[in-house]
């Protein structure tokens, strides 16, 4: 008959738990401290590009020119182009246009 030992040493459970409790906080703490990467700011000829696909007549460019608009920091627009109220006012009309998707 085979027999197992009943003893285990409750020292080594208690070092093995901390072990693994220790591994896991320091695999876990370079996704805890991680800094978003800023985002670049525009030039005027990429701002103009944008402004132009957003006059394009297909919805697939459109929609790419908005995701390009996500890509780039846009706090200080005014900086770069001298409307950006024209760009808003364009952008506007897009999302309140039923037909487009």
């Amino acid at each position: 008959m085979l027999t197992t030992p009943s003893h285990t040493n409750k020292l080594s459970l208690f070092l093995l738990f901390c072990f693994t409790l220790l591994l896991t906080l320091f695999l876990s703490l370079p996704w805890v401290n991680a800094k978003e990467t800023p985002k670049p700011k525009p030039q005027v000829w990429q701002i103009n590009g944008i402004v132009a696909a957003l006059d394009d007549k297909y919805d697939k460019v459109k929609k790419l020119a908005f995701e390009k608009f996500n890509e780039y920091d846009l706090q200080n627009l005014k900086a770069v182009i001298q409307k950006p109220e024209v760009i808003a006012q364009k952008a506007a009309n897009i999302l309140k246009d039923k037909s487009v998707n």
